[in-house]
């Protein structure tokens, strides 16, 4: 049976990014072994990640560029309303 690739999603500080780990790559056995397979997984994931606080510097693997993508932009929202809530403390400061 043919491997196939692994979806890195790596966050770090403000930036959310996603690699794909081919299985001829280095990296593709470490990040085989703790490759996550379901789209609800993906989400538990993301809640545990996001209770801990902005950001959620890690890096996750998924079996799909799918739930990769979910992942990702679960992410991205988190970070773009944390943005939002300290641009509305900005500008609402009064001194």
């Amino acid at each position: 049976m043919a491997k196939s690739s692994v979806y890195q999603v790596v966050i770090k500080d403000l930036e959310v990014s996603i690699k794909k780990i081919g299985p001829s790559a280095k990296a593709y056995k470490k990040a085989s072994e703790k490759v996550i397979l379901r789209e609800r997984d993906a989400i538990e994931r993301y809640r545990d990640a996001t209770k801990k606080g902005l950001p959620a510097n890690g890096s996750w693997h998924f079996a799909s560029l799918e739930n990769a993508k979910s992942f990702a932009l679960l992410q991205l929202k988190t970070i773009e309303q944390s943005v939002e809530d300290n641009l509305d403390r900005i500008q609402g400061y009064e001194g």
